[in-house]
């Protein structure tokens, strides 16, 4: 197994005096409120709100959001859902798309409407493989309009491939591309590997990110469900997805480095710079795998999470999130790394009913235009435990590896 420990240097947010103007205004509005409010008695809750607000990178995170019109978490709106949402999008101004000078468009997010009832905790929590046992009612729904997947996924997919109904290959579509799934499905894998040199390289450009403490999980948390101890974080369910693609003889690189700490606007330029490098030392790397965390939140701040049944084992589930340049970034061959993840699904689908999500398709790019193999995957949610996660791993390793034994020549 190829290990790398290299560093790379953060970029700092570059600053135009308009969002400068809108920054201060929005920090005088905060103020006014916070003024007004402590008026009536609210002074303690407020002076620990507005607090652990400012020294937060997220802070920055909503004035950008407000700059460039991002969306907040999904039915939400305000400052609050922008600043508390973590969302898996890159920014357009500082970050996400390096060597262009697009702003036109903000980030998007990965919260989804979700179903779910309270356990009882205080936390919402939702074991998806209950969804076919009727378990939710459009009264206790959050979102009564949503509809569950034939995968027993709680994202309504947009579309579903006619002709692999049976194994529930499916995408949800958000961009402005239409997509005939199974006419792509039918198109060989334009990927060849051969030899013994590294094929897949494994990175998180949102490195922080971390699951719901339990058990001797325990960790020092940096930021609301992200720690910088790599031991608890997504770089410890990639460590497991490297040891599983090495049992079964892929050459892989592991990138445990963080991208998203202290600056988080900064991750997905941080992030395609080593991806760059690597490429650079290691032309046989065709297939890149950003392994993220997922975040699904209610309008009230409960988390949930996703749980997959294989046999008698629960896990997390595991979702894909490709891009594409309908946003206007060049990537041309963004219909080449959506066949992978088709097939990459296919494949969990057929070993695994349950544990594949619909793909998610984004009219953003996530750093996906530098090879025909690259794509986002999420492995569980902040409601998952780190076990939840791991175990999950283990299952996409196996599936994605029968597929990536394929293309060797």
């Amino acid at each position: 197994m190829y290990k790398s420990g290299s560093k790379h240097k953060m970029r700092s947010m570059g600053t135009k005096a308009p969002m400068a103007i809108k920054g201060l205004a929005l920090i005088f509005l905060l103020c006014l409120g916070v003024r007004l409010i402590s008026t009536i008695g609210a002074k303690a809750g407020t002076e620990q709100y507005v607090s652990s607000l400012m020294s937060s990178d997220k802070f920055m995170s909503a004035v950008l959001d407000l700059e460039l019109g991002g969306p907040a978490e999904a039915g939400a709106n305000g400052l609050s859902a922008a600043i508390f949402n973590s969302a898996i999008g890159p920014y357009k101004n500082g970050g996400g798309e390096p060597g262009t000078e697009n702003t036109a468009s903000a980030t998007p997010t990965t919260t989804e409407n979700a179903w779910g009832d309270a356990d009882g905790s205080g936390s919402l929590f939702y074991d998806i493989s209950k969804i076919n046992d009727q378990d939710i009612t459009p009264e206790t729904s959050p979102n009564p309009a949503a509809s569950a997947s034939p995968n027993n996924s709680f994202v309504k997919p947009d579309i579903i491939s006619k002709e692999a109904e049976s194994v529930g290959l499916c995408i949800k579509n958000t961009s402005s591309y239409d997509i005939d799934v199974d006419a792509l499905f039918k198109e060989p894998l334009n990927i060849s590997l051969t030899g013994d040199s590294p094929a897949v390289l494994i990175i998180h450009t949102h490195s922080s990110e971390a699951y719901m403490p339990d058990g001797d999980d325990q960790y020092e948390a940096s930021d609301t469900y992200r720690t910088q101890e790599k031991a608890y974080s997504v770089i410890r369910v990639g460590d497991e997805l490297s040891s599983e693609f090495d049992k079964r003889g892929i050459p892989v690189i592991h990138d445990r480095n963080v991208y998203d700490f202290p600056s988080y606007v900064d991750s997905y330029s941080n992030s395609y710079k080593a991806i760059q490098s690597y490429l650079d030392t290691y032309p046989s790397i065709k297939i890149v795998i950003d392994l993220h965390r997922d975040h699904i939140e209610a309008k009230d701040g409960s988390v949930y999470k996703t749980i997959a049944q294989i046999g008698d084992t629960k896990c997390a589930q595991v979702m894909f999130v490709m891009g594409t340049g309908s946003a206007g970034l060049n990537h041309p061959n963004w219909h080449e790394n959506l066949k992978l993840a088709l097939h990459m699904q296919n494949e969990m689908n057929t070993l695994y009913p349950s544990l594949a999500k619909p793909i998610k398709l984004s009219e953003y790019r996530y750093n996906q235009q530098a090879t025909t193999g690259s794509m986002i995957v999420e492995v569980g949610c902040t409601g998952n435990t780190l076990e939840e996660a791991i175990t999950a791993a283990r299952y996409f390793a196996n599936a994605a590896s029968n597929v990536i034994l394929d293309l060797y020549k």
